[in-house]
């Protein structure tokens, strides 16, 4: 996948979780470059913009669910939006992040996975 086409998945992304009112600029960075994980999310809820860090596929290992699937992590990066207030308050690496992590994984997973079922007529 190109950039080009992570960002036009990202628009789509945008519509169906209705963040088309979020300026959201996305890329793929080496992995290296986001500390080893697979996306990171920068964001401001004020102005509503946000930075999309996705690391390249290539790159990734698998995750506690199996393989990386970059459209998942994509979503799930922009729930992450969608909660800034919430998450923002939580520390990182406690277990209540881990479980606030999993659960937009989760809820990733299953989005994705509807998405593919209707497109595919599943």
């Amino acid at each position: 996948m190109t950039n080009k086409q992570l960002e036009k998945l990202c628009r789509i992304w945008q519509k169906r979780l209705r963040l088309q009112d979020w300026n959201v600029r996305i890329a793929f960075e080496p992995v290296s470059d986001i500390d080893g994980a697979f996306a990171r999310t920068r964001n401001s809820r004020t102005y509503k913009e946000a930075v999309i860090q996705m690391g390249v596929p290539d790159q990734l290992g698998k995750n506690w669910l199996g393989s990386h699937d970059t459209e998942v992590t994509l979503v799930h990066e922009l729930l992450h939006l969608h909660a800034s207030g919430f998450d923002e308050r939580l520390e990182e690496k406690s277990p209540e992040y881990r479980e606030f992590e999993s659960m937009l994984e989760l809820s990733a997973v299953a989005l994705v996975g509807l998405s593919r079922k209707r497109t595919h007529g599943k």
